[in-house]
């Protein structure tokens, strides 16, 4: 009796591998039109010759001189804020204000429960008036006693009359101690009212009416829109070439502009980890510029060459960009800055090309 031989294992694999990669080249000669007839030049069809549109013109490349501007992320801040806080520790009557307010110096912002400080008030008031009662009395009776004692030798005794005018400086000293609790709760009162420091526009609150007021707890903010200015990092060699009061750059992208701004300070103190220094640039009051919004501090830090065109020349498609040559042709291009109603091409052209542009 005979026995059966057993194929490998591998050999259905190999066989299955082998087909994969004869069907693989046949679809690569395919793509490559190995299998059909070629056309020889002679029957290609002539190109027709690119006519220019009444609106367009040629331009040719050339390169240009920009300079080199280095951009530096801040945020907008307010030169002059506060954060409205209590003295006294009670509870919050009413708000006098919303954020977006503009408010006068003096204005009342908050209101708090100042019963406490009106019995309080009216306690000092009264225990002054019991005091100068009490001084009026010792001075009254210091006087009797001098009065007798001019009248009848030996009649008041040198003790009768010390003890008397000791009675006369205390009621005065508690006079005027009882006086000074008057100023004081009269003081104390007045904090119940919170007032604008100055001139602004309410930023934020912090508490609602009803809640419990602390000693420092915050509860308005408020800024001074006339006095913004940008703050950010710039890197150490470029910040030591700047000096307050020169002119900058600042890009502002929620408004979508570009304004001039002043240095005002530079903070002499490097980050370790950046070794950057801290820029502060005043800016111009504005109407939409608010405390926290980004902005940018645009420097410049050199120059270079480049390829600049007219952005009406630059056509797209998706994502992609391109320009259209002098001879029909199309060519892809990579763009950079836009500035002045011209582009960058950082890529796809060299100068001295001829291409289609907006006719001046």
């Amino acid at each position: 009796m005979t026995k059966k031989r057993r194929l490998p294992a591998w050999l259905p694999k190999a066989v299955v591998a082998v087909l994969a990669m004869g069907a693989l080249v046949a679809i690569l000669l395919v793509l490559a039109g190995t299998f059909t007839d070629k056309v020889e030049p002679a029957e290609t069809a002539a190109r027709a010759p690119f006519e220019i549109g009444p609106n367009q013109a040629a331009l040719l490349t050339a390169w240009s001189t920009d300079p080199i501007v280095e951009r530096f992320p801040g945020t907008v801040q307010a030169t002059r804020d506060a954060i409205v806080s209590p003295r006294i520790t009670a509870q919050v009557l009413a708000i006098e204000c919303r954020p977006g307010d503009s408010v006068q110096a003096g204005d009342v912002l908050v209101r708090l429960d100042a019963r406490d400080l009106a019995l309080q008030d009216s306690e000092a008031q009264d225990a002054l008036a019991a005091a100068e009662a009490s001084a009026r009395d010792a001075e009254t009776a210091l006087r009797r006693l001098k009065t007798i004692g001019e009248s009848r030798t030996g009649a008041i005794s040198e003790r009768e009359l010390e003890v008397a005018e000791a009675r006369v400086k205390t009621t005065t000293a508690e006079v005027e101690g009882a006086r000074s609790r008057v100023e004081g709760a009269k003081v104390a009162l007045g904090f119940a009212l919170l007032e604008a420091p100055f001139d602004g526009i309410v930023a934020d609150k912090f508490l609602e009416t009803g809640d419990t007021a602390t000693v420092g707890m915050p509860i308005v903010r408020l800024y001074d829109p006339r006095q913004m200015r940008l703050e950010t990092f710039v890197r150490e060699s470029l910040a030591v070439t700047l000096e307050p009061g020169s002119e900058v750059r600042v890009e502002l992208s929620s408004l979508n502009r570009t304004v001039v701004g002043l240095v005002e300070e530079i903070v002499p103190l490097a980050e370790p980890g950046s070794r950057s220094l801290l820029v502060k640039v005043g800016l111009s009051s504005n109407d939409r510029l608010y405390p926290g919004i980004f902005g940018r501090l645009l420097l410049p830090s050199g120059e270079r060459q480049s390829i600049r065109i007219p952005a009406g020349a630059v056509e797209t498609l998706g994502q992609l960009r391109y320009v259209t040559l002098t001879d029909g042709g199309r060519r892809m291009v990579t763009i950079g800055e836009e500035a002045d109603g011209t582009v960058e091409i950082r890529s796809g052209l060299t100068a001295g090309e001829s291409i289609v542009a907006p006719a001046p």
